[in-house]
């Protein structure tokens, strides 16, 4: 008798099942999907992570090397630091 495979993964993804699993780590979290190309981010729950730029859709850079990215991953954006004159 043949062994079935398990389930291939999908692409698609439930935007509010996903954004409701991000609010545990805050209200200030968001997707990767919801970032615009050239945002800065850091993953959700490293906050004292390396800073990462998004620049395709499902792509970021980090530390000069090109990663890929689920758009339902959990991420924080990096506020601009403050001009003080």
């Amino acid at each position: 008798m043949r062994k079935l495979s398990p389930p291939r993964r999908t692409r698609n993804f439930d935007p509010q099942a996903a954004r409701a699993r991000a609010a545990h780590f805050g209200s200030d979290t968001l997707l990767f999907a919801d970032l615009a190309v050239g945002d800065d981010f850091r993953f959700a729950g490293n906050d004292s992570g390396p800073v990462c730029r998004k620049i395709r859709k499902r792509q970021y850079r980090m530390d000069g090397k090109t990663f890929f990215a689920w758009p339902a991953q959990p991420v924080s954006r990096v506020s601009e630091p403050s001009a003080k004159n």
